[in-house]
């Protein structure tokens, strides 16, 4: 139920009873601001689909995730083979020399 409500310049504006009977001197106020909240009614088919996304692009995140630590333990391992290689092929004569005091 609408009720005809006159402005300060004079314009009449329609308004829900219960919004006017609340704060009358607020809502007709020049400047007022309403929230409006519109209830959103999907059927279960459409809210199914999402879900399902939803729990698709999950996975494939959690997926990445692991995939990226794999990877990153993949080359700190090699790296830590490519030095120890590298080491066997850097052999000197002060890997095998040895430094003794004479009394």
């Amino acid at each position: 139920m609408t009720k005809d409500v006159k402005n300060e310049d004079g314009s009449v504006t329609k308004v829900k009873e219960n919004v006017v009977n609340v704060m009358p001197e607020r809502c007709n106020a020049k400047g007022a601001v309403f929230v409006v909240q519109i209830g959103c009614l999907q059927d279960q088919e459409e809210l199914d689909t999402k879900q399902y996304v939803q729990l698709g692009l999950t996975c494939s995140g959690v997926f990445m995730c692991f995939s990226f630590i794999s990877i990153m333990f993949f080359a700190k391992k090699s790296q830590e083979l490519a030095c120890y290689e590298f080491d066997q092929q850097a052999v000197t004569a002060a890997d095998y020399t040895c430094e003794m005091e004479i009394p």
